[in-house]
């Protein structure tokens, strides 16, 4: 019970970063805003931000830093917090 406690708190505290950085946006936006399928995770709010920098400028792979960044911190977020949780399950079982 200590653990399942623990990893909810865990959790939470994620999800009010991920909160920060783009926040969680409906799947209606994301279907007005063109967002692929494989993308639509919580990520997604930073992501339609990013795109649309990108179109304005032509792809150009030196445009758009900041909002590449604040959205690979964001994947990689989420990614801590899926192996987290993995790692506590795991422990949960032995």
């Amino acid at each position: 019970r200590r653990l399942a406690v623990t990893l909810l708190c865990f959790i939470l505290s994620l999800s009010s970063v991920a909160m920060t950085h783009g926040g969680k946006i409906s799947t209606q936006e994301m279907m007005d805003n063109q967002v692929p399928l494989h993308v639509r995770d919580d990520c997604a709010g930073i992501l339609i931000p990013l795109n649309k920098c990108r179109r304005a400028n032509f792809y150009a792979p030196w445009q758009c830093k900041d909002e590449r960044h604040e959205y690979e911190i964001c994947l990689y977020e989420q990614y801590e917090l899926r192996r987290q949780i993995k790692k506590d399950a795991n422990a949960a079982k032995k």
